[in-house]
């Protein structure tokens, strides 16, 4: 059975917000959208969407921009032999001049509490990392979670960060850095904020 009808829709700053009607046959709907202007050119173009319908929205270390020393690498490492694992993280950010930004597209205004999830060695915990969003700086200091090496499991934390207040839709950006120069502050493999409700 085919139905020709038209759905509602608002424009929140650059997105386009779809209300879906339910339907007959939830597995076979159909949404087309005529379009004039330009597009980008695809995924590599595109920036992460954040919305309060989420639980929770993860922004990955592969969207980071990174300045100074800063890197983005997959770190290979095995659960047991054979069982090999790939997680993409920023590391190696050591000193002030040493930055991961992450830009993303809020669809909602709210509150979000801001997680990074990252693997910290002993040696590297306790030092004071910088977290800028919306011109306010918080402060953190790395918790360890586990030591790296190829044959061992890499443990990953998700350490909450502050609560932030979003007052309408856009983009917008989250900068991280080590407050002083020391050893490497972490392996960030994401950024997550979390719907405050």
């Amino acid at each position: 059975m085919q139905t020709n009808n038209l759905v509602k829709w608002i424009k929140q700053g650059s997105d386009i917000i779809v209300d879906m009607p339910k339907s007959l046959n939830e597995h076979n709907t159909v949404l087309a959208v005529q379009f004039s202007g330009n597009l980008n050119d695809g995924y590599a173009a595109s920036i992460p969407q954040v919305s309060l319908q989420y639980e929770f929205n993860t922004i990955d270390a592969v969207n980071a921009e990174v300045k100074g020393n800063a890197e983005i690498k997959s770190l290979t490492y095995s659960h047991y032999f054979g069982d090999w694992k790939h997680t993409t993280c920023v590391t190696n950010m050591s000193s002030p001049g040493d930055e991961a930004s992450f830009k993303f597209s809020v669809a909602e205004p709210g509150d979000y509490k801001i997680l990074l999830e990252y693997s910290c060695p002993e040696a590297s915990s306790k030092q004071e990392g910088l977290m800028s969003f919306n011109n306010t700086t918080y402060k953190f200091l790395t918790l360890r979670t586990s030591e790296f090496s190829a044959g061992k499991p890499l443990l990953f934390i998700k350490h909450p960060v502050a609560i932030v207040s979003v007052d309408k839709p856009g983009i917008y950006t989250i900068k991280l850095t080590p407050d002083t120069d020391g050893k490497a502050l972490f392996s960030l493999k994401s950024i997550i904020l979390q719907p405050v409700l």
